[in-house]
């Protein structure tokens, strides 16, 4: 017993004097400058920054004013192992999202683990496209290939009388959707279907769907970063070289088959393929097809309208 116990201590101890050498001290200003140096091969000075940041949340609680005020804050022994352990993951090409288990999307905490999307800007930029554009506050609006629900949560706040439904095919996901329905205390429909098989009965007519789905290439693999596509999901990421339009011509048909007349068709795209989502809506019968830019004036996602009948 007395054996077990001197390991343990010799290993604690071991651990420390790691840290001392890795962290030159225990307070907040060498901590990041430790940061900066081990992620600097991986990530950008702002990216690393704002990971720092978010560590500091984390691990203490502390804010990105504690951080520039009083950088000479010191930790204890236990939180700079803490550090240690969320570089660690860092280096390993795990998302910072994933290490602190949430991240922001149209101002609402969205839970986040292995098996989701994480939420991105761009996606907000759709959401917010869609809240411009609809008039009907009480409408009933899918999200195909739902994730972590991040944009039919967005959708039930900004419109409360609205009925959302949230569709996805990964029940890892839909666990997570879940939580975050229930933890925003944001009530919504969850269904668990395949957007590429047939069109469940269960599904009402429609005034608006809304998808940010699979839509980059195998083939782009290689010009990604490792955090991405070793990290988050594949089948929320890539499509197949030879049919990158898999999920916006299905789209169409659930629109076909869903929406009512003049109702919206809503989807986040590949920026180098704007114009084929375009071509393949238009071919299933489509109007007012039009292709949005992000803020980086890039084409990033459309929007369409299902005919009205003459």
């Amino acid at each position: 017993m007395f054996a077990c116990l001197f390991v343990k201590h010799l290993s604690v101890i071991c651990i420390q004097l790691k840290l001392h050498m890795l962290i030159q001290q225990n307070n907040l200003a060498s901590i990041q400058r430790t940061f900066e140096e081990r992620l600097s091969n991986q990530y950008e000075s702002s990216e690393i920054r704002a990971m720092f940041r978010m560590a500091v949340q984390k691990i203490n609680g502390w804010s990105m004013m504690k951080i520039h005020l009083e950088p000479d804050t010191r930790v204890n022994q236990s939180d700079l192992l803490k550090y240690s352990k969320f570089l660690k993951r860092l280096r390993m090409n795990e998302p910072v999202q994933y290490i602190v288990g949430n991240a922001w999307f149209c101002d609402l905490e969205i839970q986040v683990a292995p098996g989701v999307l994480i939420p991105r800007p761009e996606t907000e930029e759709l959401v917010m496209g869609l809240l411009e554009r609809i008039e009907n506050k009480e409408a009933v609006i899918l999200d195909a290939c739902t994730g972590s629900a991040c944009i039919a949560l967005a959708l039930k706040n900004y419109l409360p009388q609205a009925r959302i439904l949230a569709l996805e095919l990964s029940e890892d996901a839909l666990n997570i959707a879940r939580k975050n329905s229930e933890f925003l205390k944001l009530d919504i429909e969850f269904i668990q279907a395949d957007l590429l098989t047939e069109i469940s009965d269960t599904i009402p007519k429609l005034d608006v769907i809304i998808s940010n789905p699979p839509y980059i290439p195998y083939a782009d693999r290689a010009t990604m970063s490792p955090h991405v596509f070793e990290q988050e999901p594949e089948m929320a990421l890539f499509v197949p070289d030879n049919d990158p339009m898999l999920f916006y011509r299905n789209l169409a048909r659930w629109g076909n088959e869903r929406l009512h007349d003049g109702g919206f068709l809503f989807a986040e795209s590949h920026s180098a393929l704007t114009k084929e989502v375009e071509l393949c809506w238009a071919e299933a019968g489509f109007a007012n097809i039009e292709i949005h830019h992000d803020l980086g004036n890039l084409p990033r996602w459309l929007s369409a309208q299902k005919k009205e009948k003459s």
